[in-house]
């Protein structure tokens, strides 16, 4: 859980392929933290890498009803230095 100029934002990491859509299991388990924490956001958390093509947000949708957004996102981990540069870009 991070506290972000946005507000609350609950990430979880998964070394699947982003390409594909997040299981029902991965959204039932982002849905309960958004509720559980009161999120702002919640992000699905993926290993970039270069067949991906774009880092950063790749989807976003609203909750409907509960007012927070869900999103899945990749991060380069090869590049330490640039994988914290990109989280702080999705947390500002």
């Amino acid at each position: 859980m991070v506290d972000s100029p946005g507000g609350t934002v609950v990430v979880d990491t998964k070394w699947k392929d982003p390409t594909r859509a997040p299981s029902t299991p991965d959204v039932h388990q982002m849905l309960v933290y958004g509720q559980a924490y009161e999120a702002d956001r919640v992000v699905l958390m993926y290993p970039w890498r270069k067949a991906i093509g774009t880092k950063g947000i790749h989807r976003r949708w609203t909750v409907t009803g509960a007012g927070y957004d869900f999103e899945t996102a990749t991060v380069d981990v090869g590049r330490p230095g640039e994988a914290q540069r990109s989280l702080a870009k999705l947390f500002q």
